[in-house]
């Protein structure tokens, strides 16, 4: 799981040393405080995930009467 997490770890910690994250992440801060929490939260909230968590949400997603088909025909 770290191997998969890692790569996502790395790019938040790289991006928030730009002023280009801290400008689109704090934009909409004033009108919306729940984006500073959630600035705030990403990288914890990143690193708690477990195994566990992830096959949870794949058996609540990734269920038959969920699942969809797109198919593409050719215009006659």
């Amino acid at each position: 799981m770290d191997r998969a997490k890692k790569p996502r770890i790395d790019q938040f910690e790289k991006a928030r040393e730009t002023n280009g994250y801290w400008l689109n992440e704090l934009s909409g801060a004033q009108a919306d405080p729940r984006r500073l929490e959630a600035t705030r939260a990403i990288l914890p909230g990143t690193e708690r995930v477990t195994i566990a968590d992830v096959r949870r949400a794949a058996q609540e997603v990734l269920v038959d009467d969920k699942m969809w088909m797109l198919e593409i025909k050719p215009a006659k």
